[in-house]
């Protein structure tokens, strides 16, 4: 090939952008990630104007009605209640992503300390949190919580704890590599050379470099955490009647599978959907927050 030729190739198309707008261009350009950005928002939007949304109270009662079919009064039918399901698939989902978004964000905290610790201090520190990560990632998590929340009670608040203090351990082992490759850069000896102190450095300048890494493994955490609420609430041990999540709407429709299979294929595939359009968003980001894409 000329230098001609060379001089004539056009630039990228993120060429000269900051980035976050290169970022930003990276994921725009993946069409199945940006479908899971707009289908989630609709989700999330739905469910914080469940109030406003859904046609009746999540709750009312009418066992004339029961195990309708949909209808124009009823769009997704009733369940064995004469509940309207619409309505309690929407009032399902503010509890069971509050769940999931609850429960990552303690683990995410959890994780980015242990890891941020045992990274930039190293030796001794790295060995004793690092093995106790290790341990953690040893136990069987689902039986971990099925015992925990069968001894202090399955309310909201140890639901959302029991899930976050099971998934944190994956966010500290990112946070630890991602701490060792920017702990010797050049602007961490600026900032050492200036006087500031270990955790000044580790807080204001090598962990935001973690948060690309952060923000995809949270993305990803998202949907487990929804799918382990829902577990959960189907053996009994999550979110607990009248309040309604997609768990506990599935489990009711154990018993009513060959006769009224809407009201289990209902919530059922919202879990599916929404676990995996957080795959498909977590994906997506991982791609466009690389910085060797182009």
């Amino acid at each position: 090939m000329s230098v001609s030729t060379l001089e004539q190739a056009p630039a990228p198309a993120t060429a000269g952008k900051s980035p976050g707008r290169r970022a930003w261009i990276r994921f725009r350009s993946n069409r199945i990630a940006m479908l899971a950005l707009v289908l989630l928002g609709a989700i999330n939007i739905a469910a914080v104007f469940a109030p406003v949304l859904a046609p009746y109270p999540p709750n009312a009662m009418s066992i004339r009605e029961r195990l309708q079919p949909p209808s124009i009064k009823h769009p997704l039918g009733t369940d064995e209640n004469g509940r309207d399901m619409l309505s309690r698939l929407l009032y399902g989902a503010r509890i069971s992503l509050s769940v999931g978004l609850a429960a990552v964000v303690f683990a995410v905290f959890l994780g980015a300390i242990v890891g941020g610790a045992a990274g930039f201090a190293g030796g001794i520190t790295d060995s004793v949190l690092m093995r106790v990560t290790d341990g953690m990632l040893s136990v069987p998590i689902f039986f971990f919580m099925i015992t925990t929340l069968a001894l202090f009670g399955a309310t909201l608040g140890n639901i959302i704890l029991v899930i976050g203090a099971t998934s944190w351990m994956s966010v500290a082992r990112i946070v630890r590599g991602e701490v060792l490759r920017n702990r010797e850069m050049p602007y961490v000896e600026a900032a050492r050379s200036l006087g500031a102190g270990p955790l000044y450095i580790l807080f204001r300048h090598v962990l935001p470099q973690s948060w690309p890494a952060i923000i995809v493994s949270a993305t990803l955490g998202i949907g487990w955490a929804i799918l382990m609420e829902s577990s959960l609430s189907f053996l009994g041990l999550g979110v607990q009647p009248p309040d309604s999540s997609w768990g506990n709407m599935l489990a009711k429709a154990r018993g009513y599978m060959w006769n009224a299979p809407l009201l289990a294929f209902i919530p059922g595939f919202a879990i599916f959907l929404t676990v995996l359009l957080y795959n498909w968003l977590g994906d997506g980001l991982r791609d466009a927050l690389d910085p060797t894409s182009t």
